[in-house]
């Protein structure tokens, strides 16, 4: 009877799993739903309107701080944006507090990028001309739906759908993967492997994640996204771990900081934008003492040369 008793018992075990498992018909339609409403955010034409929005980037541990803030003008019908940012930095090290802030604007004219930064007390200035920035995002709809797992629709209410996102963590690691093998077309030596070894570090990292969850609310009229909500915490964490298993790393006696960072580091991106065109012009203006940057962009561009050349 012994082999009847624990034959029955783990039919049972089984039974209670797959019950547990089994999601409801609520959950069900809620997955659907979140993944039509994406797929109607994701095909929706982009809007021409002109839009503001707020960003801020926050990293934290028990080492460091780290707020990247930026509020900017998107004008797409002049294809022209204007941001106004900040980077301000906290480190505790050797018992003492040591701060960081770095104030820059970034100006887009078309393919002409221009950033203008402060450092050393004094306002710079880096200029690129020809850049394809239109191209950064040409990803269709059905290859971003691609990388999607599952989707869940939070709420909709108020003329708006709040929207629940997980990546694939191994698609986009795949889709990185691509996008790093063209850009090691062009590097050498020192250079490639490096790039290499972090690309591998970022690709593994995305694998054992699993799923990257992201939050959308959404204008149910406009098909805007009016704020998002990216928790990449967990990304970091599996990053931090995998860069602690390198031998350069091992070498240095590094690994066991980045282990111990790796499960109390957060990093959390947060974007609020705003189509009502309300917004007041003067606010996305270089002022007088920016416009007179001294240009250090040869100089910054020679600097980068020798250093790859050095590591070649």
């Amino acid at each position: 009877m012994k082999p009847m008793r624990f034959l029955l018992a783990l039919v049972l075990m089984l039974s209670l799993m797959l019950t547990a498992e089994a999601k409801t018909p609520e959950e069900v339609a809620a997955e659907r739903n979140g993944y039509d409403a994406l797929k109607a955010f994701l095909e929706a034409p982009k809007s021409k309107a002109d839009c503001t929005s707020t960003t801020q980037l926050i990293f934290h541990c028990p080492y460091a701080h780290a707020e990247f803030k930026v509020r900017g003008l998107e004008r797409p019908k002049q294809k022209s944006e204007f941001d106004i940012g900040s980077l301000d930095l906290d480190i505790a090290a050797g018992g003492e507090l040591i701060n960081f802030d770095l104030p820059f604007y970034i100006v887009q004219d078309g393919t002409n990028l221009n950033v203008y930064f402060y450092w050393e007390d004094k306002w710079k200035k880096l200029s690129f001309n020809d850049v394809p920035l239109d191209e950064l995002d040409n990803h269709d709809a059905a290859s971003k739906l691609a990388l999607v797992d599952h989707a869940v629709l939070l709420s909709d209410s108020m003329g708006q759908q709040v929207i629940q996102v997980f990546f694939d963590g191994a698609k986009v690691a795949n889709l990185l993967s691509n996008a790093v093998d063209k850009n090691q077309n062009q590097m050498k030596g020192d250079e490639a492997k490096k790039a290499d070894a972090f690309g591998k570090c970022l690709s593994d990292a995305l694998i054992k994640t699993g799923t990257i969850e992201m939050t959308f609310n959404i204008d149910k009229a406009t098909r805007q996204a009016l704020m998002i909500d990216f928790n990449m915490s967990p990304v970091l964490g599996n990053v931090l771990r995998e860069v602690a298993m390198q031998d350069d790393v091992m070498k240095m006696g590094l690994s066991d900081i980045l282990n111990d960072m790796a499960s109390m580091t957060q990093l959390q991106l947060y974007e609020v934008n705003d189509y009502s065109g309300e917004y007041d012009a003067k606010e996305f203006v270089l002022p007088k003492k920016v416009r007179k940057a001294e240009d250090v962009t040869k100089d910054m561009m020679a600097m980068a040369k020798t250093e790859s050349t050095k590591t070649q």
